[in-house]
């Protein structure tokens, strides 16, 4: 009997001996994709409808008015500022991260070119203005301060 449990140990350590032992996950984990391109338009920081508060230093006179401003289809970072100066001009405007350039172009019988900023709801801007309609002419620069009452 002795040699029957010596010879089984011995028959079942060969037999351990040669096996190999692995280890399988059921699930093998995944690669983790890529996060997502998430395209953010500098453009819509500006848009909204504004109560605009404008000083005149050509007329030493504050106005106050309502602009809207939306996206332009072309180019990529343009909008448009309606109601510009009070006056019902749509004005251009190139976006820039929170900087805006109003570049040199006529309006109307206006001439204008200015620039200016956002931050958060509150949006400042300075323009310069001529008029010229062959009967009257006039400058004006003018500083703005609007803040967003809705989208």
């Amino acid at each position: 009997m002795k040699r029957l449990l010596l010879l089984l140990a011995i028959c079942s350590s060969l037999f351990l001996s040669a096996c190999e032992f692995a280890i399988y996950e059921e699930n093998p984990p995944r690669p983790v994709p890529p996060p997502p391109v998430v395209v953010v338009d500098a453009r819509d920081a500006f848009l909204g409808y504004f109560d605009l508060e404008e000083y005149s230093y050509n007329f030493q006179a504050t106005h106050f008015y309502e602009v809207n401003i939306s996206k332009s289809s072309r180019p990529d970072n343009a909008i448009f500022i309606s109601n510009f100066y009070c006056d019902g001009l749509v004005v251009e405007a190139w976006v820039n991260g929170n900087t805006f350039v109003i570049p040199e172009q006529y309006v109307g019988n206006y001439y204008i070119t200015g620039s200016g900023n956002i931050n958060g709801d509150r949006l400042l801007m300075d323009y310069n203005l001529i008029y010229d309609d062959g009967y009257a002419y006039f400058e004006d620069y003018a500083e703005a301060t609007a803040y967003r009452i809705y989208f």
